[in-house]
């Protein structure tokens, strides 16, 4: 509908503009009353019409009068309608049909297909889909925005793609499970609630307060990144259990090449976390892959997070070592220093005052060094001290063993089996030396495997030159014949004694308080733990280093794709320094077979080369490392580790459906409400009522003062005046 009509606009009040109309009238009228030469009457009425139409022109100006044309009419208020067509909508089974929710959706719209049709009367309705944009372009991308659900994004995009921004409503159909952002969805609802425009959602699924899910999950396994040959290692395993109450489930741990574990979980809760060890031990020597997977429940949801993988490198140069002692400070921080050495397996047995060791910790086929602390001889068995001397004799093992106030005194190994063994002979003066004792090392020692501690034997002498004394020692000690002292106190009294017994080595302290070397303030603990792993290593036999020694190091076995993995190629030679000049080949072998070539630099910081890499898709990759140098081969080190995606989408099969009854809380000033997909007859049903239609209504002016014949009338009006008062010599 249309009307037209004639509006004026005047630049002041039309009161004003009356005023000065009358006020120019009147002063023209009096302005011809009287003239200075006698014209006619009729002359007078000309010059005072022309003078009239002149003013009447400024008039019309002043008051600005324009032809308007209004147009009215009805438009249809845009309706927005947003489906989730996310993963977790399309692989989520939990509807009250058995289907997955989107098919579920699919069957709502198709049941409420007439009310559409009927809405689609009332409202430009609009359908979208969503995941972690409105979905579009080709299926590829499609396919790959599905594995996240952005519901901010999502209702602000289709909000203001929306061809009249004054929309009537938002309708949100999912399950709530957003993973990608921001925009918060919360916050973009409340922006559309002070616009007046109503969100309404419609939730599909289950969530935490009816979910009945049955969901097993491993969330996370664990396992040593070296471990050595027949020596076990655990692997722990974090499994979640949702919906299982009472149902047992068997978790398997299995790992190529060797046997199976199984161990069964009662599930006590209705959502429950449970932790689990596995012992592993390694049979060959290589990389092993170490899967923990729980079986499948009846009626589970997901199957595909119900194993986790991580790899462990086993090497055989290890040493394995039984350390048996009593609670005190120096078993405390030898077990620390062993424990963080890389081929170093420790086994701490602590002995309670009166107790023995019980037999089957001293069966030597498990280890290949034991060391004896500050124990007396009613600790161990005759027939435990007979076969720790038979091991150390005939099948090679270590010993070292610490004397002090228990083990050097009466009631230690004096009149033993164990004394057989060792580099000294108890003599009647045996006493404990009063005073602080320094540990020394002669230059010509100074290069033993188990006391080295710099690049040059004058630097080690110095390095233990420099380190805090020990507070007493054992005096009083006779040497064996072929024994050999590597360090002594001020007084000359040995502190550190070694020989060989039969096949073994066995290697002597005569002192027990090392661990002073930890309180001190120049940096001595490296020197302490650097002792304690030469010393060890040479007991066992193991001091000799091939040349070219090469291993890599990863600084995770499991990761997610995208993350960033530090890759360290150790290169080390004889003297156990760090060879820089070495040439490399690192390389990565990705889960498709593209291997490609790894830059690297070497860190004085990290003692080793460095390289950096992220994994760009899931799945297992293998790094790869050979060195040269001068044409001399130096050798060559793999690994793996297996890169995954973080399935956000199906990492929680509950339904988010508090965060849609959020988003519809923050619009209810504009009339949001939530409903569950089982009810959306009755939100169709609202929108049916709430459509009126919307009124817009178009105005155009034209301006009839603003135009050149009216100032050319007026021009006229004025000049021909003028003229005219000028021919009758008016002027």
């Amino acid at each position: 509908m249309e009307e037209t009509g004639l509006v004026l606009r005047p630049f002041i009040n039309l009161w004003i503009v009356l005023v000065l109309a009358l006020l120019f009238g009147a002063f023209s009228v009096a302005g011809y009353a009287r003239t200075t030469r006698p014209v006619s009457r009729r002359f007078k009425l000309l010059l005072l019409a022309l003078r009239f139409c002149a003013i009447a022109l400024v008039l019309v100006c002043l008051l600005r009068p324009s032809l308007q044309t209004t147009h009215h009419e009805l438009a249809r208020r845009p309706l927005v309608l947003l489906i989730d067509q996310s993963r977790s909508m399309k692989e989520i089974n939990d509807t009250a049909s058995g289907v997955s929710r989107l098919e579920a959706v699919n069957h709502l719209l198709e049941e409420n297909k007439s009310r559409l049709e009927a809405l689609k009367e009332q409202y430009d309705l609009v359908i979208l889909g969503f995941a972690r944009d409105l979905l579009a372009g080709e299926a590829q991308e499609r396919e790959a925005a599905a594995n996240y659900s952005a519901y901010g994004l999502a209702i602000q995009k289709a909000f203001a793609e929306m061809t009249n921004s004054r929309s009537d409503a938002v309708v949100v159909i999912g399950d709530g499970s957003h993973n990608w952002g921001p925009p918060d969805p919360v916050d973009v609802a409340a922006a559309l609630n002070e616009q007046g425009v109503a969100v309404f959602t419609v939730g599909v699924g289950q969530d935490q307060a009816t979910s009945e899910l049955r969901d097993v999950k491993v969330l996370d396994i664990s396992a040593p990144k070296s471990a050595l040959l027949f020596t076990s290692f655990p692997v722990r395993a974090a499994v979640m259990f949702r919906g299982c109450q009472g149902l047992p489930v068997k978790v398997r741990l299995d790992s190529p090449g060797l046997p199976s574990t199984e161990r069964t979980v009662i599930v006590a809760h209705s959502e429950e976390t449970v932790p689990l060890e596995f012992d592993v031990v390694p049979e060959k020597v290589g990389e092993y892959r170490v899967t923990v997977s729980a079986e499948a429940v009846p009626n589970e949801i997901l199957q595909d997070n119900n194993s986790r993988s991580t790899f462990v490198k086993v090497i055989s140069s290890g040493v394995r070592v039984a350390f048996f002692d009593v609670t005190r400070p120096e078993s405390k921080f030898i077990a620390r220093s062993l424990q963080g050495a890389e081929h170093v397996d420790l086994r701490r047995v602590l002995i309670l005052p009166g107790q023995k060791l019980p037999p089957a910790q001293t069966e030597m086929e498990r280890y290949d060094v034991a060391i004896l602390g500050d124990l007396p001889a009613s600790a161990l068995l005759p027939s435990q001290m007979l076969q720790i001397r038979r091991a150390v004799q005939e099948e090679g093992k270590g010993l070292v063993v610490l004397l002090s106030q228990r083990s050097g005194g009466r009631h230690g190994w004096r009149g033993t089996a164990l004394e057989d063994l060792l580099p000294v002979r108890f003599a009647g003066s045996v006493r404990i030396a009063t005073g602080k004792r320094q540990f020394r090392v002669a230059l010509e020692d100074a290069t033993h495997p188990a006391l080295t501690l710099a690049a040059t034997g004058q630097a080690t002498v110095d390095a233990w030159d420099n380190l805090p004394p020990l507070a007493g020692a054992v005096a009083g000690l006779q040497l064996k014949r072929g024994a050999t002292v590597l360090a002594s106190d001020q007084d000359d009294n040995p502190l550190l004694v070694v020989h060989r017994a039969g096949r073994g080595r066995v290697a002597c302290l005569l002192a027990d308080t090392t661990f002073r070397w930890f309180f001190t303030e120049r940096d001595t603990q490296d020197y302490h733990r650097r002792f304690w792993r030469q010393l060890a290593m040479w007991a066992a036999g193991r001091e000799e280093k091939p040349p070219g020694r090469l291993w890599i190091e990863l600084s995770k076995a499991q990761l997610l794709v995208d993350e960033e993995l530090k890759i360290k190629l150790h290169l080390a030679g004889r003297d156990d320094q760090p060879i820089r000049d070495a040439q490399l080949a690192l390389r990565i072998t990705s889960p498709g077979g593209e291997t490609a070539d790894l830059a690297y630099a070497f860190s004085r910081q990290e003692g080793a080369y460095v390289a950096e890499y992220s994994p760009s898709s899931s799945g297992e990759y293998t790094v790869s490392g050979e060195a040269t140098r001068d044409d001399q081969f130096l050798g060559r080190d793999s690994c793996h580790f297996h890169a995954h995606s973080l399935d956000l989408e199906l990492e929680d099969p509950i339904a988010d459906l508090k965060l849609l009854r959020r988003i519809s809380a923050v619009t209810k000033e504009a009339g949001g409400r939530y409903y569950h997909y089982l009810q959306a007859d009755e939100l169709f049903r609202s929108l049916e009522e709430r459509g009126e239609p919307l009124k817009l209504t178009t105005r155009k002016r034209r301006d009839i003062w603003d135009s050149w014949p009216l100032f050319a009338l007026f021009a006229a009006c004025v000049v021909a005046e003028w003229t005219l008062r000028k021919w009758k010599g008016l002027v």
